[in-house]
């Protein structure tokens, strides 16, 4: 139910990618991975070192934004977020060493499920999600 596209993206196409992310309107850069409960933000999608960085990372509306809590999962030791629910299109961006260029993709789910009922995202989010 949910909706995806996967790609690959080689890293010299990547500012160019991000300028067609912010092109669809104002979006905040979230990496999933949190070293706090208080969330961060990036200035972009681009990865300067694959080899230090998650590639995933969540989109959100600036509107979304105070929805957003990670939760800490003690095993891990961080700080990350239950995405099904919350109003962000997920986006693993394309990794790459010397000789390879791991797949990336977006993702979202525009309703999930809550004590057994669908759950509909808000419209908004939806209509800006599919764009």
């Amino acid at each position: 139910m949910g909706r995806q596209i996967n790609f690959f993206l080689h890293p010299d196409d990547q500012f160019e990618f991000d300028q067609i992310i912010i092109s669809a309107g104002e979006v905040l850069f979230v990496p999933s991975r949190q070293n706090t409960k208080e969330v961060s933000t990036l200035p972009d999608s681009i990865i300067k070192d694959s080899k230090n960085k998650s590639s995933k990372l969540n989109l959100v509306r600036p509107s979304d934004f105070p929805q957003i809590k990670p939760e800490y999962i003690e095993k891990l030791g961080y700080w990350t977020f239950q995405d099904m629910n919350l109003p962000v299109l997920e986006f693993d961006r394309c990794t790459f060493t010397a000789t390879r260029i791991n797949r990336g993709g977006i993702y979202f789910e525009p309703k999930y499920v809550r004590n057994l009922q669908w759950v509909e995202k808000s419209p908004e989010f939806v209509s800006w999600a599919d764009e």
